[in-house]
């Protein structure tokens, strides 16, 4: 599990915000309701992400691919959801052309991509 001063470390490298906030402590599984959310924003004219982690379903967050040039990181946060051996859940996160930052929901990682 990465920890938040390396996950920020990496959100800024690429020139973004990153904001980690508790959903709760709910400890029940709600079928089909995610662990995690991934925001992007923009704050005082800068790109920003808003990580919202409810902590008793995600067990652990990985940056899998690290794309400097390219302005993306790609975050697989391992849900404890419907079932404890769901996959992954991964997201490519990044600043786009106009300088947005963007979060894509991506079902499988390949390294392709």
């Amino acid at each position: 599990m990465i920890g938040t001063r390396e996950l920020q470390a990496a959100f800024e490298a690429l020139g973004l915000t990153l904001r980690v906030t508790p959903t709760g402590l709910d400890f029940r599984v709600t079928p089909g309701r995610p662990g995690i959310e991934v925001i992007p924003a923009m704050y005082a004219d800068r790109p920003h992400i808003e990580l919202r982690v409810n902590f008793t379903r995600i067990v652990d967050l990985q940056i899998i691919e690290f794309d400097a040039e390219e302005n993306y990181l790609v975050l697989a946060a391992d849900d404890w959801g419907d079932s404890l051996d769901d996959p992954p859940r991964i997201f490519r996160i990044g600043i786009d052309y106009d300088g947005l930052a963007y979060s894509e929901a991506i079902t499988e990682f390949s390294t392709d991509e």
